[in-house]
């Protein structure tokens, strides 16, 4: 995905989306033991931020999510959900 797809969105939703993928790509690699460093790693200001875009995107909770992460499959677009 890139930032001419969404040239008519604000920057901030093409970072929301940029760091959803980067957030299940960290767990799915499993080298971060709590979701709060993940959220740290990617300069979340605060929890409640990293909880509302993973179930923005997802639907699912962070906790949920990780424990999902490898039903999430990464195409063009960025990762969605093979259920």
């Amino acid at each position: 995905m890139s930032l001419e797809d969404y040239r008519c969105s604000p920057p901030q939703s093409y970072i929301r989306v940029k760091r959803f993928n980067e957030a299940v790509r960290l767990m799915k690699t499993g080298q971060f033991e709590a979701l709060t460093a993940v959220a740290h790693a990617l300069d979340f200001h605060d929890q409640s931020h990293f909880i509302r875009d993973i179930k923005a995107f997802s639907g699912l909770t962070p906790t949920n999510l990780s424990h999902n992460a490898d039903d999430f499959h990464h195409g063009q677009a960025g990762y969605f959900y093979l259920a």
